[in-house]
């Protein structure tokens, strides 16, 4: 079975059970400028993906160990340029020889840390999805769209942007005549305004960007339960008396 797009696939505990042959041997792979690197090529540990649906940007950090080379006590060849700030970066994830791409993004952060003791070193990589880009962009452009979707596609098709993510989805939204004006705001904060005013999703699943009506997706992709793929559950309940 696999996986494919995790916004439509369905599937069940049991089904990743058998494929990921009961989740032993996790592995990674990256793809950097379009080059890939798996585990076997250099060690990489402490990964951590975060992904939402919320209009928060995903993020990932993965720690490679290993990165010195004992004899000329610099960098290995295989490591020279290859995380670079800016670049893009496709990360999957898995089991045995199962993977998944789950995250697409670009380099947001590289640090260094070479230890005297042993002299390994350890380079820590800090990663973001394409909104990480649109929250530094500052611009002031006024144009004339019949409707928001037009404007989101134009915005989001800059090659700045394009660069680092694979598909557009985007709703179509109502015909307007109004004058659409980013002022003084990010690209990621006049998204993110148009969302919420007209009630859409903004978000970044594998390498696809979202801009879609709220709420869209209703059918179940999987079930879970305790025991059964969740490993622990806390449930709270508030009661507030005004």
């Amino acid at each position: 079975m696999k996986m494919g797009n995790l916004m439509s696939a369905n599937f069940s505990f049991d089904d990743l059970k058998s494929k990921y042959r009961m989740f032993s041997d996790p592995i990674a792979a990256l793809k950097v400028n379009k080059r890939t690197y798996k585990n076997d090529e250099f060690v990489i540990s402490d990964m951590k993906i975060e992904l939402t649906s919320k209009f928060e940007a995903n993020f990932a950090v993965f720690s490679v160990r290993g990165v010195v080379d004992e004899e000329t006590r610099g960098f290995k060849d295989g490591l020279r340029g290859l995380f670079d700030l800016g670049s893009r970066i496709d990360i999957s994830v898995g089991y045995c020889d199962e993977l998944e791409e789950v995250f697409t993004g670009f380099i947001s952060g590289v640090t260094y840390d070479l230890p005297q003791k042993d002299g390994f070193g350890v380079l820590t990589v800090q990663c973001m999805d394409v909104k990480g880009i649109m929250m530094n962009n500052n611009n002031y452009v006024q144009q004339k769209f019949r409707n928001c979707s037009d404007c989101v596609q134009s915005l989001m098709e800059k090659s700045q942007y394009s660069n680092y993510y694979g598909d557009l989805v985007v709703d179509r939204t109502r015909d307007e005549t109004k004058l659409i004006e980013i002022t003084n705001e990010s690209d990621y904060d006049f998204l993110v305004r148009i969302a919420k005013k007209i009630d859409y999703e903004f978000f970044v699943s594998q390498d696809t960007v979202y801009f879609r009506k709220a709420r869209a997706q209703n059918s179940n992709l999987a079930t879970l339960s305790f025991g059964n793929g969740i490993e622990g559950i806390n449930i709270a309940y508030t009661f507030w008396v005004w």
